[in-house]
């Protein structure tokens, strides 16, 4: 499940668990697949194309709980004016200032469309 990747543990440990956004390959088993490096890591577009998805499809719990872990570790890391591509479970993070996370307005329209819907 791409969802409990950011609550397995970081480099404090099991016990600070928190949020860090969809791992982009997770096996059957629920480990993270580590055969090669974009496997192992958080895309931020992805993550907030993911979260907008979700929303749209009835999902808001998790579609919030994705976009919380890419706002966290983007902002309570100092990454607010360099936002990256990616990062891994340790928060090595790489390609800063990247484009993708703009995607988190996708966000911003599946809010809009279920607000048209209900009308």
């Amino acid at each position: 499940n791409v969802l409990l990747f950011g609550r397995a543990g970081h480099r404090a440990g099991a016990s600070q668990r928190r949020l860090i956004g969809a791992v982009n390959g997770m096996l059957p088993r629920g480990a993270v697949d580590s055969s090669n490096l974009q496997s192992q890591e958080v895309w931020t577009g992805t993550s907030y194309a993911l979260a907008s998805h979700l929303m749209m499809r009835g999902l808001p719990k998790e579609a919030w709980q994705v976009a919380f872990g890419v706002v966290n570790i983007t902002y309570n890391n100092g990454l607010a004016f360099r936002t990256p591509e990616a990062w891994d479970r340790e928060i090595r993070f790489r390609a800063g200032m990247y484009h993708r996370p703009l995607c988190i307005w996708s966000i911003e329209h599946a809010i809009q469309v279920e607000n048209f819907l209900k009308l």
